[in-house]
């Protein structure tokens, strides 16, 4: 399937290895990694997520290198059980005190509002899980598995069932915003649309800086990213090739070196098989 070169293989989990309902698009990715794996090539997950979240993840297409977690906080040695945190002390003082602080300030601004603390990928799959009034008219879940950053899905209950918020989405942003600046706190206030959740991480703490700590290891290597946005631009001047899946947005696109033809798992297999032809 390769040559005699070996890959470093970064890869994103949302809307790369798995969609948007958290499923696997292609009953073939285990055998292609596993194959690769045995020839030598190292694969290394790089996420948003938590460690609890990425974990299962992992076991599921049986990965056996490295993860890059919470928006680059750590670096999980799943052979070893190791974890690395690249967080100082302060700064998780600081994200503490905005854990505390978030409920006080929904409560002051958004009416009828409901804040809990949950395991959000499960809620994602079975939004059901998560038993609200219907009187509530805001819901705000936070993921319960962040040690170094913060993850608040927001919500709204529409024909008896959960939905995306967007437009409290975008107002707690502000808000949170204003009161870091306010704060002097070294933390970015960010959001994803794609799951409508608020995103707070370190300032200090980026993917590339956590991949710029493990890559020496891996010098002899050709190091290829698959992923499907923006978010992995801090790499960009670390790895030899940016390949992306096709649902990946037209800005994303066009910063590719490689764009598969093929959406998600599907994508992701596609430029494995020809990483030859595109290196």
């Amino acid at each position: 399937m390769l040559d005699m070169r070996k890959y470093l293989i970064i890869l994103d989990i949302d809307n790369t290895l798995l969609d948007h309902s958290y499923r696997s698009t292609s009953p073939t990715i285990n055998s292609v990694i596993e194959q690769m794996q045995n020839e030598g090539h190292v694969f290394v997950i790089n996420s948003n997520r938590s460690l609890d979240d990425i974990l299962p993840i992992v076991k599921m297409f049986d990965i056996n290198g490295k993860i890059i977690g919470e928006n680059g906080c750590f670096i999980y040695d799943i052979n070893k059980a190791e974890e690395k945190r690249l967080v100082d002390d302060d700064i998780l003082l600081q994200l503490n005190e905005i854990k505390r602080i978030l409920p006080q300030i929904i409560t002051q601004h958004f009416p009828d509002s409901y804040y809990s603390v949950e395991d959000t990928t499960a809620m994602n799959k079975n939004p059901d899980s998560i038993k609200v009034n219907d009187n509530f008219k805001n819901i705000f879940i936070e993921n319960c598995f962040r040690h170094y950053s913060l993850s608040v899905h927001v919500r709204e209950i529409s024909k008896g069932f959960l939905s995306e918020n967007m437009k409290a989405l975008h107002k707690i942003v502000d808000l949170l915003n204003s009161y870091v600046k306010r704060q002097s706190l070294e933390v970015v206030v960010n959001y994803s649309e794609a799951f409508c959740n608020l995103l707070v991480y370190p300032k200090n703490c980026d993917k590339g800086k956590a991949f710029d700590s493990l890559v020496e290891a891996y010098t002899d290597y050709k190091k290829i990213i698959i992923a499907d946005d923006i978010d992995d631009k801090p790499l960009l001047g670390q790895i030899d090739k940016f390949c992306v899946v096709n649902n990946a947005s037209s800005e994303v696109k066009e910063m590719a070196d490689y764009v598969s033809p093929e959406r998600v798992t599907k994508g992701v297999e596609e430029i494995l098989l020809n990483l030859d032809k595109i290196t």
